[in-house]
C-alpha cells in the first residue's frame, strides 16, 4: 500500500485496520487519525506494537524501516519499551481530545502535574515507591485517588498500544494505600425557603437569559449537567413529550428516554420561539473554544455570583434535590432511579429492558408541578 492510498482511507463509525505490508497494519480511528502497528508473536501469543502515527514526515517507508528494526530486536530477545511517562501521557491525552468533555480533559492535565518529578523516567523503569511518594504528597484524598486511577489508565493505554509494560501499582489496592475513600454527596437544597432563594438568584442574575433557562430546564428534568449543556434539538420529541438521549451521550452508555413535564416543554418552546435558534444545540455557545455548547462553569458562575457556594449547591445538585424530595413524598425509589438514569443492579437490571415511560411521566409531571411555584416567572 502506498502513502497516497493510506491518505485516502476514510474514518468509519468504528475503528478499523488495514494490512499495508507483511505484519504492518494501519489503524484508522473514528476521528480520522491513522496509526501504524506491527503485529508479532511471542511465546505463542499474538501481540501488537505501535510504530507511529501516519503523517507528512512518517509514512510507509519509515514504518517498514522501524518494523525491520523491531523484528531484529525481537529475534535477538532485546525488545524494550523506550518511552518516558511524559511521552506516554501526551499520547494518552491525544487519544482523549475528542472523546471526553473539556472538563475531563483539563482534569487529566491538572492531575498529571502530581507526577512532574517522574515525567522523564522510562515507564519500564518506574517503581511503585516513586509513584506512591507522589500520591502521598496530595493534600486531598480525592486528588490522590484520581491520580492513582490516572497512572493505571496510562499503563493500560500503553499495553493496549503494544508497549511491553506492567503497571507498578497493578497489585496495589487504593483503599489500602490511600485509606477508605470518603463518600462525598453532591450538595443540594430541599426546603422551600432555600428553593425560593435559589430560584430567585437565578431569576435576578445579571446573566444571559439562555443560561438561566438552562438551569431551570435542569431543575425540571434532573438531568446531568453535561446532558443539559450538550442537548440537541433532535433529541426533543414535542409531539410525544419525550427526550431521547443516545447511548454515547449517557454516562452508562445506554439510550435514555425521559418524559418531559409540561413545564419543561414550555421552556423548550420558549427557547425555540424567543431565541429562534437554528443551531443543532439547544444551548449553543459563541465563546466556548472547546465545545459548541455552553460550559459547565457558565452555569456554576450564575450561582457563585448570587452567593451560593460549591459546598452549598452546584447544578448537579438538582438531581439530589429531585431524589430527596420525591422520596420524601413516597414515590417509588425504583422509578426515581430510572428518571435519574441510574442502573438497576443484579439480574433484574440485566433483563429489564422496559423504560417504564408512563410511570416516569407521572413522576416527572408531579415534579414539574412541585417546582412551578418557584419558577413561574420563566413559564
Amino acid at each position: 500500500m502506498t502513502n497516497k492510498q493510506i491518505q485516502a482511507l476514510k474514518p468509519k463509525n468504528k475503528r478499523y485496520k488495514v494490512s499495508v505490508y507483511n505484519n504492518i497494519y494501519i489503524y484508522v480511528g473514528t476521528n480520522g487519525n491513522k496509526t501504524f502497528y506491527y503485529r508479532y508473536n511471542e511465546n505463542g501469543k499474538d501481540k501488537i506494537k505501535k510504530l507511529n502515527d501516519f503523517n507528512i514526515s512518517y509514512g510507509i517507508e519509515q514504518a517498514i524501516s522501524d518494523y525491520k528494526t523491531l523484528a531484529d530486536s525481537l529475534a535477538s530477545g532485546i525488545m524494550n519499551t523506550s518511552k518516558t511517562l511524559d511521552t506516554l501521557f501526551n499520547e494518552f491525552l491525544a487519544s482523549k481530545e475528542k472523546a471526553v468533555t473539556d472538563k475531563t480533559y483539563k482534569r487529566y492535565i491538572s492531575t498529571f502535574r502530581i507526577f512532574d518529578i517522574l515525567k522523564n523516567i522510562n515507564i519500564v523503569d518506574l517503581k511503585a515507591l516513586q509513584i506512591i511518594e507522589c500520591l502521598k504528597s496530595c493534600d486531598k484524598q480525592e486528588t490522590s485517588y484520581r491520580a492513582f486511577a490516572l497512572i493505571n489508565q496510562l499503563y493500560e493505554f500503553a499495553i493496549c498500544n503494544g508497549d511491553e509494560v506492567v503497571s507498578p501499582l497493578a497489585k496495589v489496592k487504593p483503599s489500602v494505600l490511600l485509606g477508605k475513600k470518603e463518600v462525598k454527596n453532591h450538595a443540594t437544597l430541599t426546603n422551600d425557603d432555600d428553593l425560593k432563594r435559589l430560584f430567585n438568584i437565578i431569576r435576578t442574575a445579571n446573566s444571559n437569559p439562555l443560561y438561566k433557562y438552562a438551569l431551570i430546564l435542569q431543575s425540571l428534568t434532573a438531568l446531568r449537567t453535561q446532558n443539559i449543556r450538550a442537548m440537541r434539538w433532535e433529541w426533543v420529541n414535542f409531539d410525544d413529550g419525550v427526550l431521547a438521549i443516545p447511548s454515547e451521550q449517557m454516562k452508562m452508555k445506554k439510550p435514555f428516554y425521559l418524559p418531559l413535564n409540561s413545564q419543561a416543554l414550555k421552556i423548550l418552546n420558549t427557547l425555540k420561539t424567543i431565541f429562534k435558534s437554528d443551531d443543532e444545540w439547544v444551548f449553543p455557545s459563541r465563546t466556548n473554544k472547546k465545545d459548541p455548547y455552553i460550559s459547565d462553569n457558565t452555569l456554576r458562575m450564575i450561582l457563585r455570583r448570587g452567593g451560593i457556594t460549591n459546598d452549598e449547591f452546584t447544578p448537579h445538585g438538582f438531581r439530589a434535590m429531585f431524589s430527596t424530595i420525591a422520596n420524601d413524598n413516597n414515590y417509588s425509589s425504583e422509578i426515581i432511579e430510572l428518571c435519574l438514569a441510574h442502573t438497576i443492579g443484579g439480574v433484574r437490571g440485566v433483563y429489564d429492558r422496559s423504560h417504564k415511560l408512563e410511570a416516569k411521566r407521572e413522576l416527572m409531571q408531579w415534579w414539574g408541578d412541585y417546582l412551578e411555584k418557584f419558577i413561574k416567572d420563566f413559564l
